[in-house]
């Protein structure tokens, strides 16, 4: 067992080391040369030979191989949570050049069957089944120069192969010694179905993706940060995105996905992207602000001419009557926009709870059709089952965990709603949903009962053309409560002399 300022006074433990040199050092010539120097422990395995001469020029070449599980144990609270917990890794190196002026660092490096187990969020509860990331197999190469003199580090070439990646990149690390400070650039290819695989654990459910992607970058900034500070906090870069298809399940289509502003100043990214959505053109404006350890995040988003289709079940969050079933159908087109900010990337722990914003939401000309909500307040006014909607028209706000809605217009062919009430965010699993409640009122139902609805309604007390309908539940499961009376029940109800 052994301590070392770099392991920050956590002990490094191996049961046993065992070291076989076969070493020559010819004194007239001041010449070291290792024929072979094995060393073997249960963490590491490295083979090493070369040479060493009096000027200090060194040559050497190396193998080693190390276990990820046993690494991450001998050094627990060194290694990161997101450390590899299984796998394997082996490298060939080669080490050429002077130790006192320049050495160049030649490496070759593969992973295989690597898996990462992600923890949860700070203050999130840890999941039934846990994020994975698993790696079958990874390449690596790099050509680094050292400088003694210079005190840094260049990153002549650095090129990383994977079965649904590929990236290359460069770069320099400075004053080595002190505060390091690094400045980078690179290029990532992806093959979008393979990549999305690879991180599925990592995604919401429903998301898949067609075709390859492109993110370039560069970037500079301190790997020292002061203490307490995130380490993007003092970074300043800039990049581009391009990815040709990615499917949301609820949402829709995303086509040609492209970034046309992505900088990053002082730890504050600033990114403007554009896409087809369902085939309307669409753009998100955002801003993550890394210098808060729950990074402070801005978003606005416009979507115009959206087609429409039962398959985009996010509408049923916004407006209840939209909660659609795989027997329905929706067409139309719409246009969407929002503001919204929140902070943190866990929706659970973080999004749903700080979230706050307002939004519009408006359909037209189209036609909808469901087993659920719409089929229930259709079915009572007496109209067809297939609703032909002129316009849904709605603003919403954004906070508390809800989704307000103050007023949902509902326009069409026989059918005049007004809507309101609110929708959680927040997934309650007593409930297995996400609740909702809202009430419902319009003209319908004055003219299902007829000449005596005013009467009705007047006798009542309530406005004229109130619907008795209200929508709860939750979004998963919604239930539809309405009171249709005939008319000269009513009446009679309400005029009924009590019996002596």
């Amino acid at each position: 067992m052994f301590n070392a300022d770099f392991l920050n006074n956590h002990p490094f433990q191996e049961k046993a080391f065992q070291l076989t040199p076969d070493v020559h050092f010819a004194i007239p010539d001041n010449l070291l040369t290792v024929n072979s120097l094995s060393l073997r422990s249960d963490a590491v395995k490295a083979d090493v030979k070369g040479t060493l001469d009096g000027s200090s020029t060194v040559e050497l070449e190396g193998d080693l191989s190390t276990q990820f599980a046993v690494l991450k144990k001998e050094l627990k609270g060194i290694l990161p949570s997101v450390f590899p917990d299984r796998g394997l890794l082996s490298s060939a190196i080669e080490i050429q050049g002077n130790l006192e002026k320049t050495l160049n660092v030649k490496g070759e490096h593969t992973v295989k069957d690597a898996r990462i187990i992600f923890p949860p969020s700070p203050g999130e509860k840890p999941p039934a089944q846990p994020a994975i990331l698993s790696l079958a197999e990874l390449t690596a190469l790099h050509d680094v120069d050292y400088s003694t003199a210079q005190d840094n580090l260049i990153l002549k070439s650095l090129t990383v192969n994977a079965p649904s990646f590929d990236l290359r990149g460069s770069g320099t690390v400075s004053q080595l010694s002190k505060d390091l400070s690094t400045k980078a650039e690179g290029n990532l290819s992806l093959d979008m179905p393979g990549v999305l695989k690879l991180v599925k654990d990592l995604l919401p459910e429903g998301v898949t993706a067609k075709g390859e992607g492109t993110i370039t970058f560069a970037g500079e900034g301190s790997l020292s940060p002061p203490d307490g500070q995130p380490l993007l906090s003092a970074w300043d870069g800039n990049g581009s995105l391009l990815v040709e298809m990615l499917d949301y399940a609820g949402i829709g289509a995303l086509q040609d996905v492209r970034s046309t502003k992505l900088v990053l100043k002082k730890g504050v990214l600033d990114a403007v992207l554009e896409c087809l959505l369902n085939n309307g053109p669409s753009q998100v404006k955002g801003t993550v602000d890394f210098t808060q350890e729950k990074p402070d995040v801005r978003v606005t988003l416009e979507a115009k001419d959206v087609v429409l289709s039962q398959d985009v079940t996010l509408l049923g969050y916004i407006v209840p009557i939209m909660i659609n079933s795989s027997e329905g159908q929706l067409s139309g087109k719409g246009d969407f926009s929002a503001k919204a900010s929140w902070q943190g990337f866990s929706w659970d722990a973080d999004i749903s709870r700080t979230i706050t914003g307002e939004g519009t939401l408006s359909l037209r000309e189209g036609a909808l059709k469901s087993q659920n909500v719409l089929s229930q307040i259709l079915k009572a006014s007496q109209q067809p089952e297939v609703f032909q909607f002129e316009q849904i028209l709605t603003g919403f706000r954004l906070s508390e965990g809800r989704i307000y809605n103050d007023d949902i217009q509902v326009n069409g062919k026989g059918v005049d709603l007004n809507i309101r009430g609110w929708t959680s965010l927040r997934y309650d699993p007593s409930k297995k949903g996400n609740p909702l409640e809202y009430s419902v009122a319009g003209d319908v139902i004055q003219r299902s009962l007829g000449r005596d609805a005013k009467k009705i309604f007047s006798a009542l007390g309530a406005e004229e053309g109130t619907i008795p309908v209200v929508i709860g539940g939750t979004v998963q499961k919604p239930r539809v409560v309405i009171k249709m009376p005939k008319a000269q029940d009513l009446i009679r109800g309400i005029f009924k002399t009590p019996r002596k």
